[in-house]
């Protein structure tokens, strides 16, 4: 395979997409994941699958039993210290049937994993080569990914920063940013800026937030009225 190769050469609009495309071109089941080992794409399956991968598309997410299961093995820090996709034999203890799998990376940071389902015909080489050409599309959809939540949460935050700061001079135009951000505000609500002479670290927000139900962020606080 080139890296011309038409399949990967073009946009795909989603995970599932992609995810479609490897099994296609592999005649084998395929699971994407992110870092957190949530699912962002799977392929359609018109066959069986083992319960590892079945409770995985049906939750969403591996299961921890799997996950657990895989590092006491040593499977998942073998897989994450490779720069290559590698074969897994089966693990039947988690309900894992042999995989080729690779751990997507930028930089030594994990970002996600593409596992595809090995029923012994996957050709050596070629597959690896497929599953390759893949994860650098993945890694650049989870980078972008990132990155838009990057500049969402600067937004929400320079949003409430303006709230505490007096920037708005009415109630409209406090509504009409939060509506042009897409944040949602409570029906009443009040603006209250608190300080205080002990670290603030989640034990003591959490107790904040217990006793007075208040919803923080950073320093700002929104709360229903």
């Amino acid at each position: 395979m080139t890296d011309k190769d038409p399949l990967f050469d073009r946009f795909f609009d989603s995970m599932e997409s992609l995810a479609d495309t490897i099994s296609e071109s592999l005649q084998s089941q395929v699971t994407i994941e992110d870092s957190n080992h949530h699912v962002i794409g799977y392929s359609s399956h018109e066959f069986e699958s083992d319960s590892a991968r079945i409770s995985t598309i049906i939750g969403k997410r591996v299961p921890n039993a799997v996950i657990i299961g895989l590092r006491k093995k040593g499977i998942m820090q073998q897989l994450e210290s490779a720069a290559h996709p590698i074969r897994i034999p089966a693990v039947l203890e988690v309900g894992l049937g042999p995989r080729l799998a690779i751990c997507i990376k930028h930089q030594k940071e994990i970002l996600g994993y593409i596992w595809v389902v090995d029923t012994g015909n996957l050709v050596e080489g070629h597959a690896e080569n497929i599953v390759e050409k893949a994860a650098g599309i993945v890694g650049r959809y989870l980078l972008k990914q990132r990155g838009w939540k990057t500049k969402q949460d600067k937004t929400h935050e320079d949003f409430f920063w303006k709230l505490i700061t007096s920037h708005y001079d009415n109630e409209a135009n406090i509504k009409k940013d939060a509506e042009f951000w897409s944040i949602l505000l409570p029906e009443k609500y009040y603006i209250s800026v608190f300080e205080s002479d002990k670290v603030i670290d989640d034990h003591l927000i959490l107790r904040f937030s217990a006793g007075y139900g208040i919803l923080f962020r950073t320093a700002i606080t929104i709360s229903d009225g």
